[in-house]
């Protein structure tokens, strides 16, 4: 049985802000991707928010319309992708 691959577009991030409700303990997160496009990303838990911040560090940060964030991802050509 043959997979078909459907590649959704994904745009890199561009910049992003990080706050912390010190009072409710809650965190957020906006993030603007290279097309201009804004998501907001509310009511995080602390380890969220921690975790996320690594992920925004790599130097390859996409972005999907469902709002994954993916970090490190290469479309790579020389990559069989069959299994």
């Amino acid at each position: 049985m043959k997979r078909k691959l459907t590649f959704i577009l994904m745009n890199k991030i561009k910049t992003y802000t990080i706050g912390w409700d010190i009072i409710h303990k809650i965190g957020y997160l906006t993030v603007l991707d290279e097309t201009g496009k804004e998501y907001i990303f509310s009511e995080l838990s602390l380890e969220e928010l921690t975790f996320l911040q690594t992920m925004l560090q790599n130097p390859s940060v996409l972005i999907d319309p469902q709002n994954w964030i993916v970090a490190g991802w290469q479309i790579n050509s020389s990559v069989n992708m069959r299994k």
